[in-house]
């Protein structure tokens, strides 16, 4: 079967196409600064061309959406450039949609439908950023492909089955359901995604698996995954708690937020933006929120950047120490993801260095030989607890999904 993922931002529209019987992605590509002038789509063929040409500033999500199925079937500006990937649109048997929040209701991957619509959009003041342009896409895509079956894929939903104790925050108990306060959770798709990679390299089934998952990219996560289903995780409300991220806090003390409103003259809104946007690495190094650049200015003697460093990997200790707690001291693999979990070695092994008596070991040549690429081991023989390197694929979890709801269906 083949299937489109399409993830919408508020100006992007990002794709894959995937052949689920090989899971094969056979293209994929970035629509991105939509309603501006810089307004450009790069489309890739696996194994073959790439091609980036500009877009008109006026394009919307459903001209982009028709744009990219054009390319696919080998026709528009990219598509000529690249080839043809499929005959004609009919080939697209199912689209899926990552959606980010799902609210108490989603929970699981749900074929889209008028209700499913309408929940989705209640989650819109749970994820303000985030569901209104994902509900753009979906509406384009149903437009453009009205005649598949279209699947909505929460980044909540893999963490639905918390226990109540890490669900609940401590506020009055009647806040919860009164103003829907959760502890949710997000990277729901990664977290699925490498956890289950980790078990197939453990040879365990996933119920008899307990991982403690490391999302570190722009936005962080960390999660003990037991039993094929999430324990805990660091994000809760918003993407804002938990650890430091690229330009976000992550968890501060809420009183300092009243401090600069009441006696600083700052507005809510300028204290928000500043923890979301110009906070974490960039606001503790002031060079950058990629961390590439902050290790390379920390290399370079940067003080501000070496204890950006020291931040980030404090916290990340933290949690993998309160989450092995949490799981009785006793876990399988400790897995990193994302772009700094896949790639930033140095960053890693600072994560890792004092964790052995916690069963953590790493051999510190394999951790510098590791690619990145795939499910990779860097601990060091004998560890008790393995370090696992897996680049995540969140696209695969939502077409596997997609599927999978696309054939039930058609089999009723």
């Amino acid at each position: 079967m083949k299937v489109l993922v399409i993830n919408c931002g508020s100006s992007s529209i990002k794709y894959d196409l995937f052949e689920t019987e090989t899971e094969a992605s056979l293209a994929r590509g970035l629509m991105e600064a939509i309603g501006s002038p810089q307004a450009s789509f790069t489309h890739k063929v696996a194994g073959g061309g790439e091609a980036k040409v500009a877009l008109a500033a006026d394009v919307g999500y459903e001209q982009g959406v028709q744009t990219i199925v054009e390319a696919l079937c080998g026709r528009g500006p990219a598509g000529r450039k690249t080839g043809r990937v499929i005959d004609t649109p009919a080939a697209i048997e199912a689209v899926g949609h990552r959606v980010v929040h799902g609210g108490e209701k989603l929970t699981a991957p749900a074929v889209i439908d008028e209700a499913i619509l309408a929940t989705i959009a209640e989650n819109n003041e749970l994820a303000p950023l985030h569901n209104p342009a994902n509900l753009k896409g979906i509406n384009a895509a149903r437009q453009v492909l009205p005649d598949v079956t279209h699947v909505a894929v929460m980044d909540t939903a893999f963490h639905a089955a918390k226990p109540e104790v890490n669900r609940y925050y401590p506020i009055p108990y009647e806040w919860h359901a009164k103003y829907r306060i959760y502890r949710y959770g997000f990277h729901g798709s990664s977290h699925q995604y490498v956890s289950e990679e980790a078990a197939r390299w453990l040879a365990k089934s996933p119920a008899d698996t307990a991982v403690i998952t490391c999302h570190l990219g722009n936005g962080c996560t960390i999660a003990a995954v037991r039993g094929g289903k999430t324990w805990d995780i660091s994000m809760g409300f918003t993407p804002l708690e938990g650890l430091m991220m690229g330009t976000r806090s992550g968890s501060i003390d809420p009183a300092i937020v009243q401090f600069l409103v009441e006696n600083k003259g700052m507005s809510m809104a300028e204290v928000f933006q500043a923890l979301q946007k110009k906070s974490g690495l960039l606001g503790i190094s002031g060079r950058s929120n990629d961390m590439r650049q902050v290790v390379e200015s920390a290399e370079s003697g940067d003080a501000r950047s070496e204890l950006a460093i020291g931040m980030f990997v404090t916290r990340c200790k933290q949690w993998i120490g309160a989450l092995l707690a949490e799981l009785g001291c006793k876990a399988d693999a400790v897995v990193f993801t994302g772009g700094i979990g896949q790639f930033a070695k140095a960053v890693r092994k600072r994560i890792c260095k004092g964790l052995e008596p916690l069963g953590i070991v790493l051999d510190e040549h394999a951790n510098q030989a590791a690619t990145g690429r795939g499910a990779e081991c860097v601990s060091a023989d004998g560890s008790p607890v393995k370090i696992l390197v897996i680049a995540t694929n969140e696209e695969l979890v939502i077409a596997r999904a997609a599927a999978a709801l696309a054939t039930a269906l058609a089999q009723r």
